[in-house]
């Protein structure tokens, strides 16, 4: 929940199945209910025992909330239905990460739920290789105390005359009690103009948090951030993780934007936060602000 956009919830489930045949092959099969819904199935074969080449199956289906923003206030919300399928082959870069390529279809439908309809409804189909690497050297998933990870990916669709690169990169580097936390990343068309669909986000906790999730929309997005974290406390035995204290810097710039369009310059955030990891996944409570007016009070709890 947010002072900006409200409250959103959702309630996941998930079968996951080891060890398919000798090669080690495995079944992940997703679902979620509520302000977002979504059903999806993954197949990961892998093609030799060592398990360092594998073929990559994913198909799934969802609907979700699209707000738009103006001037920090929601003009209107559509709803979007996404079916998607991807297709490819992978390589493991030992206990690194991962490298994928392959063919990437999606189907989706908007339409306007309530406000002004500013943008239409579209019906788009699109379709394009897709290579991504994926990098995770952190020592926790969530919290981290060491470690660094990046997460690079490439998408071009012929059909549609657009290419999308992006990049984020992350560390973290442990002073005593103190946890320091570096992010920076970038969104850009390679060729075209990003659709309003693909864009470049930023909004919500640790991505511009001053702002609502997903309030900046646009093409040619660059963002930086560090926090600092000070481990107040640990949960009690029988549970796990730390407690932290923690206040975050951070600055972005949007070359084209779709929504906030007066927001061509540099923004900055600010914000101080509570929070910790339990069993029910990381929480956190806090408020940023930024010194273009947008505030925003917020409290998480799990992921998105």
């Amino acid at each position: 929940a947010d002072s900006n956009q409200g409250s959103s919830f959702g309630v996941r489930l998930g079968y996951h199945k080891t060890w398919l045949n000798d090669l080690g092959g495995e079944l992940l099969v997703p679902g979620e209910v509520g302000s977002n819904s979504r059903l999806g199935v993954n197949l990961y074969q892998p093609f030799d025992p060592a398990q360092r080449y594998f073929a990559d199956l994913t198909v799934g289906a969802e609907q979700r909330r699209l707000n738009l923003y103006e001037n920090n206030h929601r003009f209107a919300q559509y709803r979007v239905f996404e079916r998607s399928a991807f297709a490819g082959i992978g390589h493991q870069l030992g206990v690194v990460g991962t490298l994928r390529l392959g063919w990437l279809h999606r189907e989706i439908d908007s339409t306007l739920d309530i406000g002004v309809p500013i943008f239409p409804n579209f019906e788009e189909r699109i379709a394009g290789a897709r290579l991504s690497l994926d990098i995770d050297q952190f020592d926790r998933m969530h919290f981290a105390t060491r470690g660094w990870a990046a997460n690079l990916s490439y998408f071009d669709s012929p059909q549609d005359s657009y290419g999308k690169a992006s990049l984020d990169l992350r560390g973290a580097y442990a002073l005593g009690a103190t946890v320091l936390t570096g992010r920076v990343a970038y969104v850009a068309a390679t060729r075209g103009e990003l659709p309003l669909f693909d864009a470049g986000s930023l909004g919500g906790f640790q991505n511009m948090t001053a702002f609502a999730y997903h309030q900046l929309l646009g093409d040619d997005v660059r963002y930086a951030g560090v926090r600092a974290e000070r481990i107040v406390g640990r949960l009690p035995l029988g549970l796990r993780g730390d407690m932290r204290l923690g206040v975050s810097f951070e600055a972005a710039r949007i070359g084209r934007p779709y929504t906030e369009r007066t927001a061509d310059g540099l923004l900055d955030s600010t914000a101080v936060y509570f929070g910790g990891e339990t069993p029910f996944g990381p929480i956190y409570f806090g408020y940023g602000r930024s010194t273009s007016g947008s505030s925003n009070l917020f409290l998480s709890v799990g992921t998105r």
